[in-house]
């Protein structure tokens, strides 16, 4: 998995984050996304991220067997 990087975001915005899990035929092909706080921001199972309210907060992507794991920080700046 590549790292994953998100700009300052503001609240009610959504951003997608892409995680490419190499190579093609990986044992454990599909990715689980995680916040670590969604109050600050949730995430879909596709990636998509959605400000929720002021702060910081961590989205993990990780390997269905949770061995390989990607990071972004997550910072909610303003209301839009």
């Amino acid at each position: 998995m590549q790292p994953l990087h998100l700009p300052n975001t503001a609240v009610l915005e959504t951003k997608s984050l892409t995680a490419t899990v190499t190579p093609e035929n990986a044992t454990y092909p599909t990715v689980v996304w995680t916040s670590d706080n969604s109050k600050i921001a949730s995430v879909s199972s596709n990636g998509v991220v959605t400000a929720n309210d002021r702060g910081n907060c961590v989205i993990t992507a990780a390997s269905e067997d949770g061995t390989i794991v990607a990071t972004s920080v997550v910072a909610v700046s303003e209301v839009i």
